[in-house]
């Protein structure tokens, strides 16, 4: 027995000498890749800790998407970390599990969902290319999918796909929806559910912006519209006593005209807002009421229709959780892109619904007139499945126009009654995307063309299942011949001015060498970035060393570049073109790389370190 414990007693005097060590080792080496990059973790668990030490549980929290250094000296399922590159102390310790080791500066953002189908994740490379290419997913295995753009489209939004390997035309990264608020980072679904739930008390909600021709021949539409939308409050009303689902409901009014006329009168205005999208559904009747045509037409037929619109899809603040609609009523087509004084933006039939279909929004049109009702129908039709709107044309006579708009009032509002069921059934959007029969089990018939449009606006996750926070896997580069993702570095916004301010330096000093030669140039670059890097002139551009060499070294220029690859043996043999061609690249670097770190709405708080997304070609 005395043995035994003297073991134990020995056993447990080398456990603490080793957590003592572990912890009193203050100096660690940065863990780095081949190519000489600090290696990264990004926290991917919302109930990840920042430990104190590599043992015991003092610890503060680790944000969801915190950027963090590794350190070698992993010990007991924890890794050291710093919040700055290339420290020899930590700043903590990660538990494994809770971070994606993350090897690269770059990061791929996905791009416009139009043409293509939504990315996919699967668990090999192989299922991922024959997906990119085909769009068939048999016999693979779907790890996420990228989400549908829904609500209004924010600069804040991202869709974050850290990488860790690049194979051909694949990825390898993982899915991270988020919407980044402050020093808040959520799941995008999660923050999704949380704002219908907040907003309509876990029903589904309806936002119709009305947006109506004011000119000179619409006059008379004005109190049909008015008395459609007042019967069809009415009914509202009605159903909702009787025991209906009840539900948010809002509307807005936007009137529209046309670009001042060369005849000598005046048209009034472009566009105006009469009432913002509100819950006050009677002001928009009494707005009706009050607008007045304008003094005169215009001098063409067609009218201000896709400024119009461009203002209605971009100006509301539109209500997650809600079914997103606008109706247009005009009898006179839209100008056309090639007309440049009447649409200077070259809008396009295909441009508004391609806008329409990012914020998830359905067009419903309704043009006074058979004649030159084309476009009228392509905003309508123009779209996915999922936003599919509504178009009629409309001999002129008012009491047809009002039974028909009307008509189109009440199949919309049964459309959002079918989906609140839905919703109080439990069924999902999973579920439902999954197996349409769980909704007629339920007692609910939807039509080919009801379906898809409840599925884009369901919750993701009505019965309270939380999506995954974070999957890895291999996504594709193109999907059916198709840009799906673009390249962009992720790097904190001060490297990003620090870099701006060296390349910079670099175009200037170029100037130098264009009026007086190599050795000017050498000479005025080794004093200009010594003073800036703190080193020694005589440590730059030593004998056979490049300057992006150089860079590196001092972690300025963590990743190989094409263009600052020579070195001073190599710049003896310029002639003044050579330094004229590398004043050019730079100069138009330095100014785009200082729009994006500048650019509102590109900078993400991640912690309290302020990061931007970078194209990766803006780097030279």
């Amino acid at each position: 027995m005395k043995l035994r414990a003297l073991l134990h007693l020995c056993g447990g005097l080398l456990s603490v000498a080793f957590w003592l060590s572990a912890d009193s080792v203050s100096a660690l080496t940065p863990s780095r890749t081949q190519e000489n990059v600090q290696r990264k973790a990004v926290v991917v668990a919302h109930d990840g800790k920042l430990y104190n030490k590599s043992h015991g549980d003092d610890s503060a929290e680790a944000h969801f998407m915190q950027v963090y250094f590794l350190l070698e000296g992993a010990v007991a399922g924890r890794v050291p970390v710093s919040l700055e590159p290339n420290q020899t102390e930590p700043d903590g310790w990660l538990a494994r599990g809770t971070f994606a080791e993350w090897n690269t500066l770059q990061m791929i953002n996905f791009v416009t969902q139009s043409g293509r189908e939504l990315a996919k994740i699967f668990d090999n490379a192989g299922c991922a290319e024959v997906f990119g290419l085909t769009g068939n997913t048999d016999g693979c295995v779907e790890l996420g999918s990228e989400p549908r753009r829904s609500g209004k489209v924010r600069d804040d939004y991202a869709l974050l796909v850290p990488v860790f390997a690049r194979e051909g035309e694949n990825y390898k990264g993982g899915f991270v929806r988020v919407t980044a608020d402050g020093p808040t980072v959520r799941p995008q679904e999660d923050a999704d559910a949380a704002q219908r739930t907040a907003t309509g008390g876990g029903k589904l909600g309806y936002d119709l912006i009305l947006v109506v021709d004011a000119t000179a021949s619409m006059e008379k539409w004005f109190r049909p519209t008015m008395r459609a939308l007042r019967s069809f409050i009415r009914t509202l009303k009605s159903e909702i006593g009787s025991g209906e689902l009840e539900a948010p409901f809002n509307v807005g009014l936007l009137f529209y005209r046309d670009r001042k006329s060369e005849q000598d009168c005046s048209i009034g205005y472009l566009t105006r807002w009469a009432v913002d999208l509100t819950s006050n559904i009677e002001s928009v009747g009494d707005a009706l009421e009050q607008e007045r045509e304008a003094d005169c037409g215009s001098d063409e037929i067609a009218e201000a229709v896709y400024d119009a619109l461009n203002r209605s899809l971009q100006d509301p603040k539109w209500n997650d959780g809600h079914f997103k609609v606008v109706l247009l009523v005009g009898d006179a087509p839209p100008h056309p892109p090639g007309s440049h004084s009447k649409n200077p933006l070259g809008f396009t039939a295909e441009a508004i619904t391609e806008m329409a279909g990012a914020s998830n929004v359905r067009l419903l049109t309704f043009k006074i007139g058979l004649d030159d009702a084309d476009e009228f129908e392509n905003l309508a039709h123009g779209g996915s499945e999922e936003v599919q709107g509504r178009f009629r044309a409309l001999e002129p006579n008012p009491l047809a126009y009002e039974e028909a708009l009307l008509k189109a009032l009440r199949e919309e509002w049964g459309l959002l009654t079918k989906a609140n069921k839905i919703v109080q059934a439990g069924i999902d959007r999973s579920q439902l995307q999954k197996n349409p029969g769980v909704a007629q089990a339920a007692g609910i018939q939807l039509d080919a063309y009801e379906l898809p449009i409840i599925v884009a606006n369901l919750p993701p996750s009505s019965s309270g299942k939380a999506p995954p926070e974070f999957v890895e896997g291999w996504v594709s580069k193109k999907i059916q011949q198709k840009l799906a993702v673009g390249e962009f570095i992720f790097i904190d916004r001060r490297q990003v001015q620090l870099f701006a301010n060296v390349i910079e330096t670099i175009a200037l000093r170029a100037q130098d060498g264009i009026a007086e030669g190599s050795d000017v140039f050498i000479n005025s670059l080794r004093s200009s970035l010594a003073q800036m890097l703190n080193v020694q002139p005589d440590q730059l551009f030593r004998s056979g060393e490049s300057l992006e060499s150089m860079m590196r070294k001092a972690n300025i220029l963590p990743f190989r570049t094409t263009v600052l690859r020579f070195s001073a043996e190599e710049v003896n043999q310029w002639k003044p073109a050579d330094f004229e061609r590398l004043n050019k690249i730079l100069s138009e670097k330095t100014e785009l790389l200082r729009a994006h770190a500048q650019k509102p709405g590109n900078q993400h708080l991640f912690g309290s370190r302020p990061h931007v997304y970078v194209p990766r070609d803006l780097f030279p």
